[in-house]
């Protein structure tokens, strides 16, 4: 059983919790298929309580230096938690989590951007002109609805600088409220769909980006050319 933790749960930070269960503590019907079968089959009280301890010390470390946020701690929502944090820490491309019941998602993202040691960030917080749009309202002199693609793009690229040559870990929030025009959405399934990001940054800035993780590379001893900088700074 601790070598199915290992598979479905090696690379994020719920392995320890789990490999601290007793193997009587599991009871696997069947050789799990998916990560939720797994999940599935391991969640027994003891399991849930230590996952329910482990979420919740890493909310109040949370509540200490950020406006405080309350997330109850159910087991369907431990489950959904573990789940996201699956999917942010493993190797994936993409991956996707179906949340039912939450009126209020920003909570339970806090909580799992919390234990990865990513920060959350809504794209209204990085707006260029400083607009509120979830409210359409109007700060110094200036509409929501001048917010578009140009300005959009632009807080996209800073967000993937901070991400591919910072080193910074961001889980980005994009609201449909804040989706204020339609070619919003080409950006975010460009990157989404394909990782296309290339066309945002001028060849000037690209090369400037290969540079900027040069470094880094050498430190990884990968090879340098322009091809691989740039795969470097997906990454």
């Amino acid at each position: 059983v601790k070598a199915f933790s290992k598979k479905y749960f090696g690379d994020t930070t719920l392995l320890p919790v789990l490999l601290e269960q007793e193997d009587t503590a599991f009871i696997p019907v069947t050789m799990p298929t998916k990560y939720t079968d797994h999940l599935q089959s391991i969640m027994d009280d003891n399991v849930a309580n230590k996952l329910c301890n482990y979420f919740s010390g890493h909310l109040a470390e949370y509540n200490k230096h950020n406006p405080p946020v309350n997330v109850n701690l159910y087991r369907s929502t431990i489950k959904e938690a573990a789940h996201l944090i699956h999917l942010l820490q493993g190797p994936f491309d993409q991956g996707h989590i179906l949340l039912i019941g939450h009126s209020d998602p920003v909570p339970f993202l806090v909580l799992s951007s919390q234990c990865c040691g990513y920060t959350l960030v809504h794209m209204s917080d990085v707006f260029s002109t400083k607009l509120l749009a979830k409210n359409s309202a109007n700060l110094d002199g200036m509409s929501a609805k001048s917010y578009r693609s140009p300005q959009f793009k632009e807080d996209l690229k800073t967000l993937f600088l901070r991400a591919g040559v910072k080193g910074e870990k961001i889980l980005l929030v994009l609201n449909d409220t804040e989706l204020l025009h339609l070619d919003f959405l080409t950006h975010a399934y460009e990157f989404l769909n394909d990782c296309a990001i290339s066309y945002l940054f001028t060849a000037e800035e690209q090369a400037h980006i290969n540079n900027s993780v040069r470094s880094d590379m050498n430190q990884s001893g990968i090879l340098f050319t322009s091809a691989s900088a740039w795969s470097f700074f997906l990454k």
